[in-house]
């Protein structure tokens, strides 16, 4: 299991390297400017029968707008296979599941 810190996007982690991507309370701290770049980076890493799972809060109080992230995942070759709000630890939540397009 390798587990990584850091832009996605500057680590350019090899195409088709893993089964699951996991964002746990992150994208919405991330930079609007770069956001795009880290998502594309994460999503070439997935194989091609890979998953991107996301959980973000559902106030978007500071951030991008987590409304927008399956238009966001869309432009990365990902489509929403699920969507399931749960409570959070900070409340209110949304987890995802994306899989390739």
């Amino acid at each position: 299991m390798d587990y990584g810190l850091g832009a996605a996007s500057a680590a350019s982690p090899p195409p088709g390297t893993y089964d699951v991507v996991v964002a746990h309370y992150v994208l919405h701290d991330m930079d609007r400017a770069s956001l795009q770049d880290e998502l594309h980076a994460l999503a070439a890493a997935l194989r091609p029968d890979g998953r991107f799972l996301v959980v973000e809060p559902v106030s978007n109080r500071h951030g991008p707008p987590i409304d927008d992230l399956p238009a966001r995942m869309s432009r990365v070759g990902l489509v929403e296979a699920e969507r399931q709000p749960i409570d959070g630890p900070l409340g209110a939540a949304t987890r995802w599941t994306f899989r390739r397009s």
